[in-house]
């Protein structure tokens, strides 16, 4: 399931194995959702590894969308214009320590700041207090509700040189920084909405709704509700914030755009796992592509798993020679050493003459197949 591998491919991988039992086995895998638990045991135990200490703390991620390609008769499947084929979305929190926290399928061209909120309150491992997200995972309402239910969006906008501080009206402004301030930030709209923003916020909190559907509920349409109006206004005053902290500090815009590219990173060991459609059979329903993304973290977080114990058996053993601040710059997403397709090599020089009859090599024979 986390893999372009089909179940009667699987079924040859293995002796006494059918490929019905295989696809069996995926149905009740699907219905039982048991990955995501698979999941949080494998990243429980990545994080008891010493040598994950040096790449960060545990207290922040970054959240980004990678795309699936995928067949177009898929009812959730969307052009995706980069890659310019149909798709389908996994929408990942990466902690700064590399492993994978939280997966989910969403629809591509959606703004996704939502599902960013959601799977930083939907899981149990650590407590978040930073997730980096790009401009998709940016919304005014999602940064307000993201702060009160207990953490920060870190958004790496696009159009940088265009974007506003926004401030009440009535502030001493210098005068150097009067062409980029926005005086429209209404406190009247943040006291009158405030109450229902605070319901809002603790219903997405404690689970009795999603953040996705408060995201959708509160969008550019609601332009009239009190809360949404309360919601966007503080959002407005959080942005700013993070403009002066990200625009005037080089050690915290560092720090936001590394976890970023370390999600980014990520995302290249996923689609080294996953390089082939979902075809029509395996995405139907919304529990098979659950499976598909939970499928493919797990793969995933397993392979960070096994290079991140390595670099530290290696490290362990000669100290000397890789100390901590050249160990903190390796990455466990390496693949290249991984065999994700169950390709066999086989020398077969030593039976040469056997198996050409005894004559000269035949030009263009090659020594491994």
């Amino acid at each position: 399931m986390g893999s372009d591998l089909t179940a009667a491919d699987m079924a040859r991988m293995m002796l006494n194995i059918e490929a019905d039992a295989v696809g069996e086995m995926m149905r009740r895998i699907e219905a039982n959702g048991r990955l995501p638990t698979a999941n949080r045991l494998v990243l429980d135990h990545f994080r008891t590894l010493p040598v994950t200490r040096l790449w960060g703390g545990g207290l922040q991620a970054s959240a980004d969308m990678m795309s699936l390609d995928a067949t177009r008769r898929l009812w959730t499947a969307r052009h995706d214009p980069r890659r310019r084929t149909p798709a389908v979305g996994t929408y990942t929190h990466v902690l700064d320590q590399w492993a994978i926290l939280h997966d989910q399928a969403v629809v591509l061209n959606r703004r996704q700041a939502g599902a960013a909120i959601e799977g930083a309150l939907r899981h149990e491992a650590v407590d978040l207090h930073r997730v980096a997200v790009d401009t998709h995972g940016h919304t005014h309402f999602g940064m307000a509700l993201a702060n009160l239910v207990g953490f920060d969006l870190a958004p790496r906008l696009a159009g940088m040189n265009k974007r506003k501080l926004y401030l009440p009206h009535g502030l001493d402004v210098p005068a150097s920084l009067l062409p980029i301030v926005s005086e429209t930030v209404s406190t009247r709209a943040i006291t009158r909405g405030w109450d229902p923003l605070l319901r809002i916020a603790a219903s997405t909190k404690s689970g009795w709704c999603s953040a996705p559907y408060v995201l959708d509920r509160f969008g550019s349409a609601a332009r009239g509700d009190e809360a949404f109006q309360a919601g966007d206004a503080f959002g407005r005053l959080l942005l700013t914030r993070f403009l002066g902290a990200y625009l005037g500090d080089p050690a915290f815009r560092g720090m936001n755009d590394a976890l970023l590219s370390q999600g980014e990173s990520v995302h290249t060991l996923q689609r080294a796992i996953y390089s082939g459609p979902i075809g029509a059979r395996h995405g139907r329903t919304p529990e098979q592509l659950a499976a598909i993304s939970s499928g493919l973290t797990l793969l995933s977080n397993v392979v960070m798993t096994w290079n991140a114990t390595r670099i530290g058996e290696v490290q362990a053993r000669t100290p000397e020679i890789y100390p901590d601040h050249h160990i903190m710059h390796i990455a466990p997403n390496a693949h290249e050493h991984i065999n994700t397709k169950g390709v066999i090599t086989i020398d077969v020089s030593p039976h040469r003459d056997r198996l050409l009859g005894g004559g000269p090599p035949t030009a263009g024979i090659r020594n491994a197949i």
